[in-house]
């Protein structure tokens, strides 16, 4: 796994994305994650939405045990258009459970690899 630093040139992170495709509901509606980080997330949906906005989101991730669920607050760093849906990328500012969701995103890691981003 490669270790990145914010803020270099090609898009290089310093904390790892996991693809993962979970539920997530937003201050103005439902989406799907693309991928998500300790510092961010990508949401597709299908909602016009404005750079600098802030963003509350709930995500929830079924396990063996049961769910596990994240609340967090962010603001939207990112809108690409694709068709009819809108993918943001969301610097998270607050988040509860995020740990949760990741480790078991981590556990899962060996049947898909995460990626950097």
């Amino acid at each position: 796994m490669k270790t990145n630093d914010i803020g270099k040139a090609d898009d290089q992170r310093r904390y790892t994305r996991f693809d993962a495709q979970l539920p997530v509901l937003i201050d103005e509606g439902q989406g799907v994650t693309r991928d998500i980080s300790t510092n961010g997330i990508f949401i597709i949906q299908s909602g016009q939405q404005e750079m600098g906005t802030p963003i509350n989101f709930w995500v929830q991730m079924n396990t063996s045990v049961g769910a596990i669920k994240l609340r967090g607050e962010g603001e939207i760093c990112r809108i690409e258009q694709t068709g009819d849906q809108v993918g943001l990328g969301i610097k998270i500012l607050r988040q509860f459970g995020m740990r949760l969701i990741l480790e078991n995103l981590e556990s899962l890691a060996g049947q898909a690899s995460p990626s950097m981003h």
